[in-house]
């Protein structure tokens, strides 16, 4: 471009000041590239909009949708209460990637197998391939993906899986509780001093349900360490007698806890296995007489992956009705 000299002269009252192509050009740049930075967007307004493109109901629609459908069980319905009562602006990251809180929330939903749920039920695969993206468009849908699935587990962990209530709505209408609010529960873990804390009071407080789930623990790594063979059939076993099963029963007892680890590897039933056979024979509901007929042979050949199994499954019942209790 050409620059007329004219350009590079000023008059002042005194006389006339001539300017250096140089500074003139620098001039030039600030007068028309400032205004241009001045409209920039900024990078956490550009997130803020991305984020609006997964909101997919305005306030106003919100109001119009007549549903007996649990407000958690609809993601749209569910994203648009929430990020319109809480400001429409991300919960769990910013331009730079996931603040602190949100990995909270990440770390909460992969160890959600601890409360006997499934990880992959709240998109733990999909959080994790977004996890380093700084693309805004990720760090929105991450956002959206950290906040409908949070709020999925604490209904879950709370009141039931939403998967029960799809399968039955009538017989179990716990598990789809129309007394859930999404919003008030987001707006109660934002505004939580101790989000960890918070987080880990949803599970049932009843000392029942804290001890499924060390039990939970405790037999899942059993069954990860290869559980117990089993005790073959036969005769019923009294104290004081011979069988060539006892030292197998004795290990069983022994792998569960509910008999001390001792070096006797003989055949006579005696008191010491007496004892864990009726401890054994206590927590299985079964007549603590401490003889070893069909019914205890049958307990304890329970697999272990059998009972973390049922663990899970009295764990969800609490989950179901703890809130009556």
């Amino acid at each position: 471009m050409h620059i007329s000299s004219s350009l590079f002269c000023r008059v002042s009252r005194s006389s006339l000041t001539c300017i250096s192509p140089a500074l003139a050009l620098m001039l030039f740049f600030l007068y028309f590239a400032l205004p241009q930075a001045a409209m920039a967007t900024d990078p956490s307004e550009e997130l803020s909009k991305a984020l609006a493109s997964h909101i997919k109901y305005s306030a106003e629609q919100l109001q119009t949708i007549d549903s007996a459908e649990p407000l958690i069980a609809s993601r749209d319905r569910c994203l648009a209460t929430i990020y319109h009562g809480t400001g429409s602006v991300p919960l769990w990251v910013t331009e730079s990637g996931p603040n602190p809180r949100g990995t909270i929330v990440f770390d909460l939903l992969r160890d959600a197998g601890n409360e006997g749920l499934v990880p992959a039920d709240y998109q733990t695969e999909e959080i994790g391939k977004l996890w380093n993206s700084l693309d805004v468009s990720d760090l929105a849908q991450l956002d959206s993906l950290l906040t409908y699935n949070l709020l999925r587990y604490a209904h879950d962990v709370s009141y039931g899986q939403l998967g029960s209530y799809a399968l039955n709505p009538n017989i179990l209408a716990d598990t789809g509780r129309q007394d859930f609010d999404p919003l008030s529960t987001a707006q109660m873990i934002l505004a939580a001093p101790n989000l960890s804390e918070y987080l880990a009071s949803l599970p049932p407080a009843h000392q029942h349900y804290a001890s499924l789930r060390e039990a939970l623990k405790t037999y899942r790594k059993l069954a990860a360490d290869g559980g117990w063979k089993s005790i073959p059939a036969g005769p019923v076993l009294h104290p004081g007698e011979i069988d060539p099963r006892v030292p197998a029963i004795r290990t069983r007892l022994q792998i569960t806890g509910d008999l001390e680890k001792i070096t006797d590897s003989g055949t006579v039933y005696d008191t010491a296995l007496k004892k864990g056979v009726i401890h054994f024979q206590r927590r299985y509901g079964l007549e603590p007489d401490g003889v070893i007929g069909p019914q205890s042979i049958a307990a304890m050949n329970i697999p272990a992956k059998h009972l973390v199994n049922q663990i899970i499954v009295n764990m969800t019942r609490w989950r179901w009705q703890a809130h009556d209790l």
